[in-house]
């Protein structure tokens, strides 16, 4: 069920996966909607933040700065697989 970040309240929960695509960028308060997003997930639930560079002339090193801002934001390391 699509929702903004800001929707409030979340639907009761608990989430099985929550996924975010070049969304992270607009949320406020971004490492404080995580957290709470971790608390609402279901026992083994994955929280998965995406971010894909559209910008002309992407490439892996703008890519891999995307990913930097997320482990800015989030404080903790993105996974790359």
């Amino acid at each position: 069920m699509p929702r903004s970040i800001s929707f409030r309240p979340l639907s009761t929960g608990p989430f099985d996966v929550v996924l975010a695509v070049n969304s992270l960028g607009f949320w406020p308060a971004p490492a404080e909607r995580l957290a709470e997003l971790g608390r609402r997930l279901a026992p083994g639930g994955r929280v998965a933040i995406v971010s894909q560079p559209r910008c002309h002339g992407a490439t892996a090193s703008t890519s891999r700065t995307a990913a930097g801002e997320i482990e800015t934001c989030c404080g903790a390391p993105a996974s790359r697989s």
